[in-house]
């Protein structure tokens, strides 16, 4: 073998090993690293008067929350991290750019209108969210709207898609159709360079 092929095969043994590496982390930096603001798992669109927050939420990160960040054995947590394989999880808060006020009573003309708002995303907004994976477009499995009663700014939106897969293989990209505020289309992509990255996090109990 001559020296060019020989340095060719060790900076591909290199590369080989960088990437079955694994980056180990706490749960709380693993929560950060999730939550983090410009991340891959959480995307900002800012559409007129409105800010959409969409935090992708991977089982371990469901399962931690469930635990409150603290698991008995690392036993306990593959198990439950395991169980929630299959369905993916959005949270997407909404809220003002101003912050100001709570989207339900920003620019209101009174109670009847404050519980059309309130009706529509109990009730319909459900319908108007699209999970696009691959070439298939995936509508909700679980809906739940989380009415903060203007008692802070932003409301929240827990929103999950069955996968015919036990984990993403392809990129997700989640759509909403606003027919409320009439913002648009809302969309936020989680590329898979990014969701490939989960595969290379050991989490320590």
């Amino acid at each position: 073998m001559n020296k060019v092929a020989s340095v060719i095969l060790s900076v591909l043994v290199l590369i080989c090993l960088s990437c079955t590496e694994k980056r180990e982390m706490t749960l709380a930096q693993y929560r950060n690293y999730i939550e983090a603001k410009g991340g891959g798992f959480c995307k900002t669109v800012t559409a007129g008067p409105l800010i959409y927050t969409v935090q992708y939420r991977p089982p371990l990160y469901i399962a931690a929350a469930e635990h409150k960040w603290q698991f008995n054995d690392s036993t306990e947590m593959k198990t439950r991290t395991m169980a929630l394989g299959g369905i993916v999880w959005f949270n997407v808060r909404i809220g003002t750019v101003s912050g100001a006020t709570n989207p339900l009573k920003s620019d209101v003309s009174g109670v009847a209108e404050y519980n059309d708002r309130l009706n529509y995303w109990l009730t319909q907004a459900a319908n108007h969210f699209t999970l696009y994976y691959g070439d298939l477009e995936l509508k909700p499995q679980g809906y739940v709207f989380e009415n903060s009663y203007g008692l802070i700014s932003e409301d929240v939106v827990v929103i999950g898609f069955r996968l015919p897969d036990t984990t993403p293989v392809r990129p997700l990209r989640l759509e909403y159709e606003d027919q409320l505020y009439n913002t648009g289309i809302i969309k936020a992509e989680i590329s898979m360079d990014v969701l490939q990255e989960l595969d290379h996090i050991q989490v320590k109990i």
